[in-house]
Parts: C-alpha cells; structure tokens; sequence
C-alpha cells in the first residue's frame, strides 16, 4: 500500500503488516487531478486544483493527529495494470480499515448555519444535489469507513456518517442500519445493487468493479470488456452466494436514457418475443428490487451452477395456460411479504435439439409476479439452462399457420359469411386463412355468420406448455349467444371482450345446436405441412318437429 506523508507530501509504500495509522479520501474528479507521475515534480503541479485539495486533505489529516493518508487520484501508479487491479480489489479494505475517512464535497458551499437535529433538513437541501451522491465508487466509500466526516469545499466538517445517518439514508436509499455498521452480508444481493442503481462511472466496466467490496468478492480487472465486466461480477457473486434475488431484477420504464432508447425499451419491456438471459446489464435494473429478500427454507433448491450452456439451476415452474411461457419461482420474497415468492417469466427455446434441451430465456422483462408460496411447495422443481447474457429476438417457427375451408360457404343457405377476422389474411378465392400470428398468445383467426341467428367460429393455434416441443396445437370453438355477441361490435374486439383466444377447451372438432340449426366444425391435418389444416363446417337445419 502506498501512503502519502502529511507534511511532506511524499509518498512511500509499506507492506500488509508494516501499515501505519492513516486516514483517506473520499472525492468525485474533477479536472486537473495531480496523478501518482505529477507527484515527482510538484512545483510543475502546484497550481492545479487537484495540488490544492491534496494540501487540503493533509492539513485536515494533520489536525486528526494522523500523519499518513491514502488518496486515490496520487497513490495509485495507474498505467500499471496489476498495481490498478490490486488496489481495486484491496480498496473496501483500505477504506475500512483507515483511521478516518474524509469525504470532500467539492461542491458544496460553506454552509451558514451550524449542523444539529434542526438544521439537518436544510442541510439536505443543500447538499442531496452534491456529485458525491452519484458516482458509483463513493458507495463503498460511504460505506466502508467506521468514521466518515463530510465536509464541504472549505474542509468544514459538516457531520460524521453516524450523526447524518438518517439524512445520508433519506439520500442514498441505503438502509441506516448498514450506515452504522450493520454487516453488509445481511442485505440481499438486490438490496445491495439497488443502492448503486441511480450512480454511474466514467468507464463501463467501473460500474462493477466499484461494486467488489460491497459484494466481498475478487475478479481480475480487464478495461475494454465493457458491459461483461458486469456479467463476471454476477458470477463471481454466483460462486460465493446462494441468494436468488440475484436475479429479481426488473427493466423498468423510466430511467436514464435518451428518448429514442426509451421507446425501444418501452417497446420490448412490453413485447413478450424479446429475451433477455438469466443475468441483469446494470445495477439500474435492480431500482425496483430493494425489498427483495431471500427465502431461507430447505424446500428450495438454491444451487446454481454456471455451465457452457449457460445457468444450470432448478426451480419451480408453472405454465402459463395457453401460451408456451412458464413462471419460474424464485427463493426470494418481498420484505413485507411472507405468504408469496416472486416469479420470473421464462419462455423454452423452441425446436430445441438435445443440446439445448430444457433452455430457457427471460421475457415479460417488466414485472416480477407474485405467487404463492404454498403453491411452490407442491410443484417439483425442474433443472433449468438459461443463458447469462443474450438479448434480442429469436427465429421462431418459421412455417405459416393456415386454415382451408373445405367446405363451399357460398353453398349455404340459411347462413352467409359476412366478416372474417383478420381479413386481410383471407383468400375467398381458395377459402383458405392465416390466424393471426403470435408467438405466446394463441394465433386466432374468426368467421362470423349472419342469417336466422348471429355465429361466429373461432379457429386457430394454441401453444402447448412447456413440456412439448411439437407445433401449437389446432383448436376450434363456436360461439352462437346472440345477446353476448353484438352484430354492431368489429369481429377483432369481439375476440378481445370474450377472450375467446385464450380457449379452455383445445378441441379440433365441436357441435353446437341453435334454436334453428346444428352446427359441426372439424379440423383435420391438410397435407404434409404440420402448420396446415383443414376445417369441415356444416350447418343442418333443425326439423320443425324438433
């Protein structure tokens, strides 16, 4: 460790067991920092701001009594690889372990008032606007120290981290417990990641690497990796936790994006044919997740392991009836909540082969659902893959869905098609249509008859749960209720009111008599194609003596 001497500013490096006492600094940069290579000629460097908040820092150590301090912007040799990586990696501990810390809000005014129970509202207003609240490495330096003193650009102090606790809480939205010492391990991975949520670094890869202490973990360091150094934080965290809020995060609607990024990510949130992998891109993806907690039972399977395949964990699934997604429960809860464990929706990987057998990817981006808890207890927990990181759209099913009418409807006598749903997607010509296609909803298609009564038929594709990897399954359905069906009312929200797309009963053949006829629809396969079917529609008369 290397420690800058309080009265003459030069620097000298010790070993782990010959450390002196020694305070340290918490700061934001600003421009014109004193790096460890200026610190070999400081009358060249005098004159910069960064010289003086260094000379600033020292004089404030020097009254604490204490002659070393350790300051990131000078005591870290920078262009040297290792030496970076380790102080990273060392710096929760350094902060911890330090006599004092000092954190400098540059920029905040001297104050005019004195800070006491009264006055600490004020002082809010003053100083929850400050850079310091907002970049991600002053997190663990907020945290860490046993005695932090803040102070303002003056080297006032404001207040110690234990009398502002509850302002520093109210601003930071981390747990006033955890601000005076509570041990970080008690707080739930999301909790933790939700307290970094609204912070951001200059470098990407920072947002994880400010994060190692706070998580107790190690990870090699290794600048141009971008958004995976977030991802190898994750699974770092994996390795050394059995916490399943991990991965209790949520893509929220609003957030720090320009407004082209947020219609896309308003639009995909919402879209369920968009997937994401098991693991969160940022901390911001866990803004929601703050009361998210653990569930500490045995009737969970709480192992995971990390494979080629991706995440390989077991966890309990419930289909989601007629579409192809399943709610997979996770060993977490909300913190008020002890009768519901919250659940990620999962859709399979479809045409899967046995390499990809059992995968799965996340999607409904938006919503963690709640479900309850004894209702996880009786389902049997399945072994899952799903992949760390993917994010896009997949190739799904690329064979049309059509439906042919056998019959000649302009033959009908007593009934005359008046509508079909989509219409677009008609052929009169050849009597043939494609349901509306969707890759979790079924896919509908809907004639409508008018004559002595109001009918419509509903024929389409339901997908099957989870556990097939067929085509969707055909299904038909006749509604004749003319009091429930109002000609006046468009064919497409009629389908919607009713939710007859969402059959109970999957069928491919059906009979419904009216007061004047009996109607029968069948499907049947139609060629070779498994996409293709055939629908025989009749419609018989009823006898008056009937």
């Amino acid at each position: 460790m290397r420690l800058l001497n309080t009265r003459s500013l030069k620097l000298q490096e010790f070993n782990e067991k010959e450390i002196p006492p020694y305070c340290i600094l918490s700061n934001t940069w600003e421009k014109d920092e004193v790096l460890f290579e200026d610190m070999r000629d400081m009358e060249a460097v005098e004159h910069r701001a960064g010289f003086k908040k260094i000379q600033g820092c020292c004089g404030k150590v020097l009254k604490a009594g204490v002659h070393w301090v350790w300051i990131d912007t000078c005591c870290i040799q920078k262009s040297s690889s290792a030496e970076l990586s380790e102080a990273i990696n060392s710096m929760y501990r350094w902060y911890r372990n330090s006599h004092a810390c000092f954190a400098y809000l540059s920029d905040l005014q001297e104050l005019t008032f004195t800070v006491n129970e009264r006055t600490q509202l004020s002082l809010g207003e003053n100083i929850q606007h400050c850079r310091w609240f907002t970049r991600g490495w002053t997190l663990q330096e907020m945290l860490a120290p046993n005695d932090l003193i803040l102070c303002d650009r003056e080297w006032n102090d404001i207040g110690s981290k234990t009398q502002l606790s509850i302002l520093l809480s109210l601003i930071t939205r981390v747990d006033r417990d955890y601000l005076l010492g509570k041990s970080l391990a008690c707080a739930s991975v999301a909790k933790r990641m939700s307290w970094a949520a609204l912070r951001e670094t200059n470098r990407v890869e920072d947002i994880a690497y400010c994060l190692l202490g706070i998580f107790d973990v190690n990870m090699p360091l290794l600048y141009g990796e971008g958004r995976k150094a977030f991802t190898g934080l994750q699974e770092e965290i994996i390795k050394n936790s059995t916490d399943q809020s991990l991965f209790a995060w949520t893509v929220p609607f609003a957030g720090p994006l320009g407004e082209p990024e947020m219609h896309q990510l308003y639009h995909r949130t919402h879209d369920t044919t968009f997937f994401r992998g098991i693991l969160a891109q940022s901390p911001y993806e866990f803004r929601a997740s703050r009361e998210i907690v653990p569930v500490n039972t045995p009737d969970f399977d709480e192992t995971v392991s990390i494979t080629n395949k991706g995440l390989m964990i077991k966890l309990p699934l419930t289909p989601i009836f007629g579409t192809s997604l399943v709610r997979a429960s996770l060993a977490c809860r909300e913190e008020d909540s002890f009768e519901h464990v919250v659940a990620i929706t999962l859709s399979p990987i479809r045409e899967q082969s046995s390499r990809s057998a059992n995968s799965f990817l996340r999607t409904d981006l938006r919503t963690l659902t709640p479900v309850p808890f004894d209702e996880q207890l009786s389902t049997r927990p399945t072994q899952l893959f799903i992949p760390k990181d993917f994010e896009g759209r997949l190739s799904r099913n690329s064979g049309v869905f059509k439906i042919a009418i056998r019959n000649d409807l302009r033959l009908t006598s007593a009934y005359q098609l008046s509508a079909v749903y989509p219409s677009d997607q008609w052929s009169p010509q050849n009597q043939c249509i494609e349901p509306v296609r969707d890759e979790h909803r079924p896919q509908v298609a809907a004639l409508e008859f008018t004559g002595f009564e109001y009918i419509v038929l509903i024929l389409g594709f339901v997908n099957l749960p989870y556990t097939t990897n067929d085509s969707p399954a055909p299904f038909c359905n006749i509604v004749t209720n003319f009091v429930d069906l109002p000609k006046w009312m468009p064919l497409e929200d009629l389908i919607l009111k009713h939710n007859i797309d969402n059959p109970t009963n999957i069928s491919t053949e059906v009979n419904a008599e009216t007061r004047f006829c009996v109607i029968k629809v069948q499907l049947s396969k139609w060629g070779v194609s498994r996409n293709h079917f055939l629908a025989d529609i009749t419609f018989s008369e009823l006898s008056a003596s009937s």
